[in-house]
């Protein structure tokens, strides 16, 4: 028998997924596979998704009734902050011992057991079993696609909400800095100001930099502005690491908090009533 325990989880390499031990039974002859590590990373969210395998092999040494133990495995929870544990069932087994001298012999014996009369005895001796089994099969067959159609539903409407959500436009600004794209990067700021305070007006590139405060964050800025509309023989220098560092730390502070009810969100002065909506994309006026 091979007992396989998979562990999937996001946010972490596969490296760092808990090893798993398979502890030896008496009567039975253990032999552990090596694990298998794999590690995916979505191309549009730039999610990680790692993967663990643990397996093992218990060979029968004699006969018996036997339990492969039970596993506890602790994780932590980053939403609630603590560390939980999932609990895996002990596994009945029994164990049969086969003398290898009774060869081909017996397996013809035991093959000739299984004629079409030996199963239809076999369904009258247990037709509540076999009767519990067809409805369960039925039950299946006749639910499965409606909870398939739901789930594929849920899980498009819940991709769908992330396309638009301020994580999803933040991550494509990041992708932009870390590729050193100057016009990228410039454009996916103002696509993700736009998600940065969902309840009012989308803000510019210049409001930003005044509710940030950041002497660092109006430098690199100012640097591609000046790249992409100022002189392009002699550019200023702007520093990826820097800008990606320094819009990292405006974003937790202006970012408002889900479930907080004073946010340090940016304030409603930047976007008074009246004034005229100023598109996403615009390139400022020089």
């Amino acid at each position: 028998m091979t007992r396989t325990i998979t562990i999937r989880a996001e946010g972490t390499p596969a490296m760092l997924l808990p090893p798993q031990q398979f502890p030896p039974v008496d009567g039975l002859k253990l032999y552990p596979a090596q694990p298998t590590l794999e590690d995916r990373i979505d191309g549009r969210s730039d999610v990680m998704t790692s993967t663990r395998v643990d397996s093992a092999t218990y060979m029968v040494e004699r006969a018996g009734d036997y339990a492969l133990p039970s596993i506890d495995i602790g994780w932590w929870n980053v939403g609630s902050g603590k560390v939980e544990q999932v609990h895996l069932e002990a596994v009945p087994l029994k164990g049969i011992a086969t003398s290898v001298a009774a060869g081909p012999a017996a397996s013809n014996q035991s093959a000739r057991r299984w004629t079409w009369d030996g199963i239809v005895d076999f369904i009258f001796d247990h037709w509540l079993t076999a009767l519990l089994v067809v409805a369960a099969t039925a039950g299946i067959a006749w639910f499965a696609p409606r909870v398939a159609r739901r789930a594929s539903a849920s899980l498009h409407r819940r991709h769908q909400a992330y396309l638009q959500s301020e994580a999803f436009a933040f991550s494509r600004l990041r992708r932009a800095i870390r590729h050193r794209d100057a016009k990228a990067s410039y454009f996916a700021l103002l696509e993700w100001l736009s998600h940065l305070n969902a309840t009012q007006p989308p803000i510019t590139a210049g409001a930003f930099k005044a509710v940030a405060r950041d002497p660092e964050l109006d430098r690199q800025l100012d640097a591609i502005e000046s790249e992409l509309f100022g002189n392009r023989h002699n550019p200023a220098r702007w520093s990826p690491r820097r800008l990606l560092h320094r819009v990292a730390a405006a974003r937790r502070r202006l970012r408002p908090r889900a479930g907080s009810r004073a946010t340090t969100g940016l304030p409603p002065s930047l976007n008074p009533l009246g004034a005229p909506k100023v598109a996403a994309y615009r390139k400022p006026a020089r």
